[in-house]
């Protein structure tokens, strides 16, 4: 995250702000395309959340988005994906709770 905020304490603070805000309504939408098996929306949905990810140089779960959408690209089937899914998921939730422990 220091490389797109360049140290900036209030521009670092106001991303993780963002992120809180958006990351729980991307991991809800994820789980709803998850269970109403399209592939194609969710294809759109983790490649925006790869951003986010990539963003906060969270490097891990952006090889796991990018190795999910080779799958969906594959097989264009969300049962390719179920896995990861829930990885990715679980990622969401231990990157909302390290923010909301964060103090600035």
């Amino acid at each position: 995250m220091d490389k797109v905020t360049g140290g900036d304490l209030v521009f670092k603070k106001e991303m993780v702000e963002l992120v809180a805000i958006q990351l729980p309504k991307m991991a809800h939408r994820i789980s709803i395309l998850n269970k109403e098996k399209d592939a194609d929306e969710l294809k759109k949905a983790i490649h925006k959340l790869k951003s986010t990810i990539g963003v906060l140089g969270l490097d891990e779960g952006k090889k796991l988005i990018i190795e999910m959408e080779n799958n969906l690209a594959e097989s264009n089937s969300v049962s390719s994906v179920e896995d990861e899914l829930i990885l990715l998921l679980e990622m969401c939730e231990d990157l909302l709770h390290e923010i909301s422990e964060l103090e600035f």
